[in-house]
């Protein structure tokens, strides 16, 4: 007796299903974090570093602090597929990292790094030199949580500092996929970063 072609093919249909179910059984792979990418890019498109924002278009930039110091070359970012360009300002305490789909397209900010000397302000009013404490109370309901993350067992050693980074953490508002990301150095902030950190 033959088998029909739907039986047939109803039967592989099951068993597809169930060999990765065998197969989980003996490799399970955990779930890499996904970005709740909806409030990320709420927070990243209501977030500012002065009057500079992801998204802006070069002439609202210019408008805003005038031309850059100096312009980088510009770079194709395979990464993402578009041209890159570093903007500087000094004078500021910032650099901008311009992007176009074109080499000669109009460009928008990408990222926007704040440095020691910067004297501008997030969205929520935090800037170089407020505390962690400042941070968490400003930023803490958007703070990226990751899973399995948790607290540090009493008893588990401290995680090694790289070399140079002593008294170096870090607080991500959003996500690294669209954020904002403060670095501290001994409790205060020492580098704002607006923008993706990962792709």
């Amino acid at each position: 007796m033959k088998a029909s072609p739907l039986l047939v093919g109803l039967s592989l249909l099951v068993l597809s299903g169930i060999t990765p179910l065998l197969r989980g059984a003996e490799e399970k792979i955990p779930d890499a974090p996904v970005a709740d990418q909806d409030n990320d890019f709420k927070l990243l498109a209501s977030e500012s570093l002065g009057k500079v924002r992801h998204d802006q278009k070069a002439e609202d930039l210019i408008r805003a602090y005038g031309e850059p110091k100096s312009k980088g070359e510009l770079e194709m970012l395979d990464a993402i597929g578009e041209w890159v360009q570093e903007w500087n300002y000094p004078d500021l305490g910032i650099v901008v990292k311009m992007s176009s789909e074109k080499k000669d397209g109009p460009q928008r900010v990408l990222i926007a790094i704040a440095g020691e000397a910067c004297k501008l302000s997030s969205a929520r009013k935090i800037k170089i030199g407020s505390t962690r404490a400042e941070v968490e109370k400003a930023y803490g309901e958007v703070q990226e949580k990751v899973p399995g993350d948790g607290p540090v067992k009493p008893g588990d050693p401290e995680p090694e500092p790289e070399e140079g980074t002593e008294g170096q953490n870090s607080f991500v508002a959003g996500s690294v996929y669209g954020g904002l990301i403060f670095t501290f150095k001994d409790g205060k902030v020492v580098e704002m970063f607006l923008g993706a950190a990962a792709e």
